[in-house]
């Protein structure tokens, strides 16, 4: 099952709109959203999971590019 996050800012971290689910994703902002700061640059966080035989496997992704969950505070800084 893969959860995507989104939520579409504008003029700083604000304008955080209902959640809603729809096509086993759960967004946590406006359709079609991501997060859009002042300088253009758009970042949609999904995470990834599923059952694996070592228990449940989470994978993240920044831009459809899957990175290591440390790295997600270095991907949008």
């Amino acid at each position: 099952m893969k959860m995507k996050y989104a939520t579409k800012v504008s003029g700083g971290l604000s304008g955080f709109f209902a959640p809603y689910i729809a096509e086993n994703f759960v967004f946590t902002g406006a359709i079609g959203g991501g997060i859009t700061v002042d300088r253009g640059v758009y970042l949609e966080l999904s995470i990834d999971y599923h059952n694996s035989k070592n228990g449940v496997l989470v994978e993240n992704y920044i831009n459809n590019t899957k990175i290591n969950n440390s790295c997600i505070a270095k991907y949008v800084t």
